[in-house]
């Protein structure tokens, strides 16, 4: 996902979640969304596919684009961040994460869309040429990239809307963790679950994200000078 595709989803996403886009209203065109948001109608499209995929809208046949019904967005912007900020410990934060992770990508081996895979295989490739130039500040957004799609393969809003916080909550850390990664390591692990993606094997795809959170849970402790309990 690019910056201004990934800004255009952000916005759509909030005015649903905020319930300005009501529950079975329609949405508007491409080309006003386009004039909205300030983007191309083809990023306008991948966000709309984005929101799709997660069941957010439904296209409607000589009708348009309308909010799916459902009560779950309109809470979860309100119970998952009061949950988040009631915790003030960081690690445990970061543990639920780690899970979250894990169970995402077994979901995501049955539910992801050829689209999803293919933006995930492009943000692979861009981390791979950043990395290769030594651009580390774009190789980190790819690397965090793919994690996020990862959580929208699952299609399940819970874990996308928590996932959203967390990395808003611990952005810092994340960022020196992933910078922390030696080269090799990092496009190991992401080569090997585009291969577990394709063959849809849900226990090899958790098994690699399990053995990378263990490691990112590591440097995490590492640079915050916790220990294990």
């Amino acid at each position: 996902m690019d910056n201004v595709v990934e800004s255009v989803y952000s916005q759509m996403t909030e005015l649903i979640s905020s319930g300005q886009w009501k529950a079975g209203s329609k949405i508007p065109t491409e080309h006003e969304l386009a004039e909205t948001f300030h983007a191309s109608r083809n990023s306008i499209r991948q966000a709309m596919s984005q929101l799709k995929a997660l069941g957010l809208i439904e296209s409607k046949r000589g009708y348009g684009t309308v909010i799916k019904k459902q009560v779950a967005p309109l809470t979860l912007n309100d119970i998952i961040p009061s949950i988040m900020f009631e915790i003030e410990d960081n690690l445990q934060i970061f543990e639920f994460h780690k899970g979250i992770q894990i169970e995402c990508v077994k979901l995501a081996c049955l539910r992801y869309t050829d689209e999803q895979l293919s933006r995930f295989i492009y943000h692979t490739d861009q981390l791979k040429e950043n990395y290769a130039k030594g651009d580390m500040v774009n190789a980190i957004f790819h690397d965090l990239a793919c994690h996020k799609i990862i959580c929208e393969m699952s299609g399940n809003l819970v874990f996308v809307r928590a996932s959203e916080i967390i990395y808003q909550r611990l952005e810092q850390s994340f960022t020196l963790i992933s910078s922390s990664f030696e080269y090799k390591e990092s496009i190991i692990f992401h080569e090997r679950l585009i291969s577990a993606l394709q063959a849809r094997n849900v226990s090899f795809a958790a098994a690699i994200m399990e053995g990378h959170q263990w490691d990112t849970y590591q440097k995490f402790l590492s640079l915050t000078g916790q220990e294990r309990k």
